[in-house]
């Protein structure tokens, strides 16, 4: 069977150890048709090393769901419960739940970093000193995190009062998969609406 660039490149980033694990056995433990057994550090990998768009890629290629992942996911020892995939989960939850209210994002431009910080209600931001024509670098004072917008990248702000940056590619293909109702409950991007930002 052949596999998908992204299956293959996340199968790549799991072989740290020297027995290396197939894109076959990989996917058939994400899917929850074979056990974790010894390719345990392999699974660690994936969660932890595995970028947020080949994650997603891995989802598309295999026909895997949110709740498949996540089940695996939640079987690993918190200490190895990477970052990496507890981003991407919130990233789910959040645009999940626009259209409803509770989310919404903005577009960055390039040129409207000044609508950005007043979308996430920032009087404090400033771009940082090394900011170059479509890349925003900038952080609040009272906020040791440093967020960075590309043109074309989100800015996300969830319900609970937090704003983050999502890739445009990672934000497209979250909102495919939910279209594809690959998620907990079906949701219709169609229902999911993105604020259009004004640029002046």
């Amino acid at each position: 069977m052949t596999y998908g660039k992204c299956t293959q490149d996340s199968v790549a980033r799991c072989n740290t150890s020297p027995r290396e694990i197939d894109a076959g056995t990989l996917v058939g433990i994400l899917a929850g048709a074979l056990p974790m057994g010894e390719w345990r550090p392999h699974v660690e990998a994936f969660f932890g090393e595995v970028s947020h768009e080949d994650i997603i890629g891995v989802m598309r290629e295999n026909d895997l769901s949110l709740e498949q992942l996540d089940k695996i996911f939640m079987a690993l020892h918190p200490v190895w419960r990477g970052k990496n995939f507890e981003k991407l989960k919130c990233a789910f939850r959040d645009l999940a739940r626009m259209g409803s209210g509770q989310t919404e994002a903005m577009q960055f431009t390039g040129e409207n970093a000044e609508a950005i910080f007043a979308f996430i209600g920032c009087t404090d931001c400033a771009l940082d000193e090394d900011y170059v024509p479509g890349v925003a670098s900038f952080r609040a004072p009272d906020d040791r995190r440093t967020m960075y917008l590309q043109a074309g990248d989100y800015m996300v702000k969830n319900g609970d009062g937090e704003s983050y940056p999502c890739r445009h590619d990672v934000f497209s293909g979250i909102r495919e998969i939910l279209d594809e109702g690959r998620l907990y409950t079906p949701v219709n991007s169609r229902t999911l609406p993105v604020k259009t930002p004004r640029v002046k």
